[in-house]
């Protein structure tokens, strides 16, 4: 950011002011959390796998973890544990990669400032989330009730699913703790990359 105001001085304009943004897998449904709808046993690529009736994870929106973004990630940022994506924040460059190869749109670039996110991207109803998956968004509007309310606009929902305003985001780390579902959480795949 220094080097790009440096350049924007030099040419007699404003840089701007740009943030870092960082990957983010929205998806907190591990092996362990999802229901499994067969066994998958080709090449290990979240495409081909995708492409293959849909994945073996049930939630048809869920990382798949088959490494896809783990291997165009040109800083080894991320890596998969238990059937899910995991991103080291610190690593990460926002390059993208990682969002544009994933089949399920699972993975977002949001500011490395932000803390507090939604770790689901299933928008169905919390009958049918729970189906697949023990950790899914409900969508009952805890977490938007205790961050001030619908007029706070700290939170939007597509579908039944929560989503963090970035524009104006929450704070409050308590919120993970409120979440019935689990699927809120403190900047929570950022993590070491083993």
């Amino acid at each position: 950011m220094a080097v790009a105001a440096e350049i924007g001085r030099i040419l007699g304009i404003d840089a701007g002011s740009v943030s870092r943004r960082v990957a983010l897998v929205k998806c907190c449904g591990s092996r362990s959390e999802t229901v499994r709808v067969g066994d998958y046993n080709g090449l290990c690529d979240c495409g081909l796998a995708a492409a293959t009736a849909g994945g073996d994870k049930g939630c048809r929106h869920g990382c798949l973890g088959y490494g896809a973004c783990a291997n165009v990630c040109p800083q080894h940022a991320i890596s998969v544990k238990d059937g899910l994506a995991k991103v080291e924040k610190r690593l990460c460059i926002g390059c993208g990669k990682c969002v544009s190869v994933c089949p399920r749109k699972v993975i977002e670039l949001v500011p490395a400032e932000a803390t507090i996110h939604v770790l689901c991207n299933n928008p169905t109803r919390g009958p049918e989330v729970r189906k697949v998956c023990g950790v899914g968004c409900l969508g009952c509007h805890i977490c938007e009730r205790s961050s001030g309310g619908p007029e706070a606009g700290r939170f939007t929902f597509n579908g039944f699913l929560a989503k963090v305003n970035y524009e104006n985001p929450p704070t409050d780390e308590q919120l993970a703790a409120k979440c019935p579902a689990k699927c809120i959480a403190v900047d929570p795949h950022w993590e070491s990359a083993e």
